[in-house]
């Protein structure tokens, strides 16, 4: 009975890494995209869980399921379908840049920077994860930590006009309005027509510089 057993199992770990199987689900899985892509979310959805149905070792799926929960604006859906991921064992700088990302979005703010943090010692040095954990931290109160994950960023692009922008949100938060409003500054000149970053350049001078906050506006 032990030895059937065994057979068996072999068996089953044989069939589920078998090329021709793999070619389908990778296949659902590129078709699940193209829906998402053309607006049927819930045909997506529905195709990723499908596949992590057969599959759920198969990252890429999970990590799409969740972006289109939280495309759909349920990021607590999002947060259990990776959590999932994380309790089988898988520890991808994906899986946890994105469930860090999830937990934000689900106002999870101590588990973000847990999950992010996570994911930058597993290697992922992608500028949004960044952007992610000084946000986090910001939503903590932790002003400094996230001012020092900005700087360190701009060191390392400083043509970055969505970096600068944040970084002027922390500053005028902060109540460091000369601050805030030279880094809002880089960041319309980096990019003219970044709206967001004219109409807080103009919020961060209403006190100073009337005239000034009046031009950025328009």
């Amino acid at each position: 009975r032990v030895d059937v057993l065994r057979a068996d199992k072999h068996d089953e770990a044989a069939k589920s890494d078998d090329p021709k199987r793999l070619v389908n689900l990778n296949e659902r899985f590129n078709s699940a995209l193209t829906a998402f892509d053309e607006g049927r979310s819930d045909e997506a959805l529905a195709a990723f869980m499908a596949v992590l149905a057969e599959r759920p070792d198969f990252t890429a799926a999970r990590t799409s399921a969740a972006t289109v929960l939280l495309a759909r604006g349920a990021p607590r859906d999002a947060v259990r379908v990776l959590d999932e991921g994380l309790r089988r064992g898988d520890l991808s700088p994906d899986l946890l840049a994105r469930l860090g990302r999830a937990r934000q979005a689900a106002g999870d703010f101590h588990g973000a920077v847990a999950a992010l943090e996570r994911a930058r010692a597993a290697g992922d040095d992608n500028p949004e994860v960044a952007g992610d954990l000084a946000i986090a931290n910001a939503a903590l109160g932790r002003v400094d930590a996230a001012r020092e994950i900005f700087r360190d960023q701009l060191t390392r692009d400083p043509s970055s006009a969505t970096t600068w922008y944040n970084l002027g949100l922390l500053e005028l938060q902060s109540r460091h309005a000369a601050d805030a409003a030279a880094a809002f500054r880089r960041a319309a000149a980096i990019d003219p027509g970044y709206g967001e970053a004219w109409q807080a350049l103009g919020a961060s001078l209403a006190d100073s510089d009337r005239r000034g906050a009046i031009a950025a506006w328009r």
